[in-house]
């Protein structure tokens, strides 16, 4: 996912794009590729929705540098995301 739709709305609606385009309901795996401008907390409480739905199985990221992983890790469930 890009960080242009990581807000709590937009990481939704992309998941649920990604679900059609894809022909599935369900990923193993759905990543936010790097930090943006939307504050991380929404995210996560999306990714956690999306998680409890049923939509993800699991969540994560990548391209974050420690300063960016620790501000993820003192999220409420921000502990659970893989990272890449």
């Amino acid at each position: 996912m890009l960080p242009s739709t990581a807000s709590a709305v937009g990481v939704i609606a992309a998941c649920e794009a990604s679900l059609r385009r894809l022909g599935t309901d369900q990923l193993d795996l759905y990543l936010l590729h790097w930090p943006g401008r939307h504050p991380l907390v929404e995210t996560v409480a999306s990714f956690e929705s999306l998680r409890q739905s049923g939509a993800i199985r699991y969540w994560g990221v990548s391209n974050f540098d420690v300063d960016d992983l620790e501000e993820l890790v003192a999220i409420p469930g921000g502990d659970a995301a893989q990272v890449n």
